[in-house]
């Protein structure tokens, strides 16, 4: 099953967006930037709109090298979100 996280700062959004993954066949969970396991392996991250340049310069020195980053820069609606993460995962890795 393809593994995702979802990295943001507001946690009702975060719950809503992995339950939605979740309903259309992810494994997704969610973090704030600091709690990011540096350990667990993801498919794919994607990095929410309300994050700081701060923030996500922490959640991406976290994540490990190869993993593919979605970094959403508007607010989207549930249909357009899963095109986009289907379209991430669909796209190769790219060396870090």
């Amino acid at each position: 099953m393809t593994r995702i996280l979802c990295v943001g700062v507001d946690q009702q959004l975060l719950e809503i967006r992995c339950t939605l993954l979740q309903k259309s066949g992810y494994a997704a969970q969610f973090a704030m930037p600091a709690e990011i396991d540096e350990g667990e392996q993801f498919d794919l991250v994607i990095l929410s709109l309300m994050l700081s340049n701060q923030q996500k310069e922490i959640a991406e020195a976290k994540i490990p090298p190869g993993t593919r980053i979605l970094a959403l820069d508007a607010l989207v609606l549930p249909e357009e979100l899963l095109r986009m993460v289907s379209g991430a995962l669909s796209r190769k890795s790219e060396p870090a």
